[in-house]
């Protein structure tokens, strides 16, 4: 992105951190997240967007991978639940004929403004969903 002529900012909470971000072409800024913002913005989008996420496969995938990453920065086990039981509706409901997830998490075909029917997209979304809850483990 640096080479394409895009700025990029990175972020560690230490000093220490600084060097190697500044050595990649990266601006650097060094601070602590403000937990209050976060918990702000979960309560938002959980009452935006529910429990239940039959969006689009591409949009809700990133959706529970950044709800999977504050589950691991505050460990609220409300949101390890969303992405499990949204990732059984996919393997239950999202497979074509063929074993590919290609359909909605409720089963339903996608609507083409969301995405062309056969999109590889669809797939690799529903299955990062699956590589998201094996890379957090899930709550004691």
């Amino acid at each position: 992105m640096i080479a394409r002529g895009h700025t990029v900012r990175a972020t560690t909470r230490t000093e220490a951190g600084r060097a190697p971000i500044e050595a990649g072409g990266a601006e650097c800024w060094i601070g602590m997240p403000d937990p209050g913002h976060a918990g702000r913005l979960k309560a938002t989008a959980l009452t935006r967007f529910g429990q239940v996420l039959d969006f689009s496969p591409q949009y809700d995938a990133i959706y529970l991978q950044w709800m999977l990453a504050l589950y691991a920065l505050d460990g609220d086990r409300s949101l390890y639940a969303l992405a499990a039981a949204n990732a059984r509706d996919a393997q239950t409901r999202a497979a074509n004929g063929e074993g590919l997830y290609l359909l909605s998490w409720n089963g339903e075909a996608l609507p083409a403004g969301y995405a062309a029917p056969g999109m590889l997209q669809t797939q690799t979304a529903t299955t990062s969903v699956f590589a998201w809850l094996a890379v957090y483990p899930p709550p004691p």
